[in-house]
């Protein structure tokens, strides 16, 4: 029987459950070793995009037979390549320094795919590093963990293209990361044939 919209009907309601807020999350990067990342990246760190790849559902693929008939089956997923977008605020450390680190950490990274001076190509196996994004509730329990592995930067960063004296606003910067595998594991899941 259809169930009446009211609120005092409500399961949700009843059962206390809590929204997932895209803003309770924090970025683990791992990069290969010579690349530092500032301590202070969580903190710059304001937004990460591209998480709708997650355990993509294949689509599916037709069989055409006798009298134009078909079948349908589903299809095998052929994409596992994931991209991470991250918005960083750019800020320079340190108050006589101005070492603007989190520009020099991705310049760093991609310098290992490819020497700015040289243009020597890097071996996969000494630029790739890892991530792990995990995403809280409001009290800090982990709801949601994904490891994102043979991760590297696929762009340098952008949104440092232009200066205006015009203008109060405070660059930020963002850098596409892409991994080949991301595991995820979220509270509850379940997995059926394993």
């Amino acid at each position: 029987m259809a169930k009446l919209p009211h609120i005092k009907g409500s399961q949700i309601l009843a059962s206390m459950d809590e929204p997932a807020f895209r803003a309770l999350f924090e970025l683990q990067l791992m990069p290969p070793a010579g690349v530092v990342v500032p301590d202070t990246i969580g903190e710059q760190l304001t937004a990460v995009s591209g998480l709708d790849t997650l355990n993509p559902a294949p689509g599916t693929v037709s069989q055409n037979y006798a009298m134009g008939q078909k079948r349908q089956f589903s299809a095998l997923v052929t994409d596992n390549i994931h991209h991470l977008g991250l918005t960083l605020n750019l800020n320079l450390h340190g108050p006589d320094v101005n070492d603007p680190m989190i520009l020099n950490c991705f310049d760093g990274w991609n310098a290992l795919r490819v020497n700015p001076k040289t243009y020597a190509m890097g071996l996969k196996r000494n630029y790739v590093g890892q991530m792990v994004l995990t995403e809280f509730n409001q009290v800090g329990t982990v709801w949601r963990v994904v490891t994102y592995m043979y991760a590297f930067p696929e762009n340098k960063c952008s949104g440092i293209d232009g200066a205006d004296k015009n203008s109060d606003d405070i660059y930020s910067c963002s850098v596409t990361m892409t991994s080949e595998l991301a595991i995820p594991v979220t509270v509850g899941e379940q997995i059926l044939g394993d």
